[in-house]
């Protein structure tokens, strides 16, 4: 994934490929797990309470990245669109939605606009994004109503729903869709041990297409979730209209298991959620699947709101089914983490696979073969679940999405095996 791959390039670089010794295929055919005690297991709904952790920030010490694993970037400018420097996560949260004197016809109008800016301050937290948000501008229907869905918020507390045992997720498919292309790849994680897969929307897609695709999914024997969250890139919008947000998931949450409340765009690395945008995804997603699991996320990064350092953000709402752990997915990376760097989180922990290194098969190329960065794939899978993660969720590609070749990206139904 764009940036957060980029953040362990300096720690692949320390010859991970050198050290890295072929798996054995039955190794890790032996973990498993049979879909049918996912799809059989009856659990009711329980009325306990996890731990809320909204949005918290923990800043990392570097001696404590070098014990597990994880380097900082030396070169913070190594970014695959250098032109676009709006994304800068280290940029001061903010500043690019100042109003330039010059450019506002008369002190009415600056006036104007200083007003805006302070009601957008007030009203969502991550001002980096509303100020590049294309859509989310003062005077907008979008703005507005996103205004009126902030203004009569409630804090809404969903009921726990545990995770299934054994998660092993794929990850991901979205449009454009190759037919073949897709079922292929289904077919073959599901021989593989995979036993679910994630849809993922952008808002600009069809509902009965998504539908069509969660059908499919769970035809080929991996149970469907979703998440919301574009390409990585603060020009892609999050605050959509409402409504359409609100059909896309009341189109998929029945026919889905899960889902995931932040990824790439919505992820923290970019988007740093207000509780009424999480409450509106979570209460939205209940109401059409009350047994739906909902997993929050732990990202080990910079953000908005880090100034350039590395820290661990969580927003892991309360009775959530588990956390997404980010950035640590590498062979490079110790399975201590889960308990040091991520010792706070209380809910289920799920490790999100990247991968031998940082965009293996394009920028930073390895040279091997599909088989054979699979299965450091599934060696990382392994160990983060003999350390004690409830699953894992692994990503077809390198992670790179299409950034450096596009026809190399993490969609199931667009990138083959080769």
């Amino acid at each position: 994934m764009r940036k957060l791959l980029l953040t362990l390039a300096a720690a692949a670089a320390l010859g991970a490929e050198e050290a890295l010794p072929p798996v054995p295929l039955a190794s890790v055919r032996t973990a498993a797990v049979p879909l049918a005690a996912v799809e059989t297991a009856a659990v009711p709904l329980v009325e306990i309470v996890v731990p809320e952790i909204r949005l918290t920030r923990i800043e990392v010490p570097a001696e404590l990245l070098a014990d597990v694993g994880v380097a900082t970037p030396e070169d913070k400018s190594d970014r695959s669109d250098k032109s676009d420097r709006s994304d800068k996560a280290d940029a001061p949260a903010g500043l690019t939605a100042a109003v330039p004197l010059a450019e506002v016809p008369g002190v009415s109008g600056n006036l104007a606009a200083a007003a805006d800016f302070r009601q957008t301050a007030e009203l969502f937290r991550d001002r980096r994004t509303v100020a590049n948000d294309p859509d989310a501008v003062p005077g907008s229907a979008v703005y507005a109503a996103w205004k009126k869905v902030y203004t009569e918020h409630s804090d809404y507390t969903p009921v726990h729903v545990p995770l299934p045992p054994g998660l092993r997720m794929i990850a991901e498919v979205r449009l454009p869709v190759d037919r073949e292309i897709l079922a292929d790849n289904l077919a073959f994680y599901r021989k593989r041990g995979y036993n679910a897969v994630l849809l993922t929307f952008d808002g600009s897609e069809n509902p009965g297409v998504l539908a069509e695709l969660a059908r499919q999914c769970r035809k080929s024997g991996l149970v469907p979730w979703f998440a919301f969250g574009g390409p990585e890139s603060l020009r892609a919008g999050v605050f959509i209209a409402p409504a359409t947000l609100k059909r896309l998931i009341e189109e998929l949450s029945p026919l889905c298991d899960g889902m995931l409340l932040a990824w790439r765009r919505t992820s923290a690395h970019l988007f740093l959620p207000d509780r009424a945008f999480t409450d509106f995804l979570l209460r939205t997603a209940r109401e059409g699947n009350p047994r739906l699991c909902v997993v929050g996320e732990s990202y080990l990064g910079q953000t908005a709101e880090t100034n350039g350092t590395f820290a661990v953000t969580t927003n892991v709402p309360a009775n959530a089914s588990g956390c997404l752990i980010v950035n640590i997915g590498y062979v490079t990376a110790s399975p201590r983490a889960l308990s040091t760097l991520f010792g706070a989180v209380a809910a289920p922990k799920i490790v999100l696979v990247l991968g031998e290194r940082p965009y293996y098969r394009t920028r930073f190329d390895n040279g091997r073969s599909f088989d054979f960065n699979l299965g450091a794939k599934e060696m990382i899978e392994a160990r983060f679940r003999a350390a004690g993660a409830a699953g894992t969720v692994t990503l077809h590609g390198d992670g790179s999405n299409g950034i450096f070749d596009k026809k190399h990206t993490d969609n199931l139904a667009q990138t083959g095996r080769n």
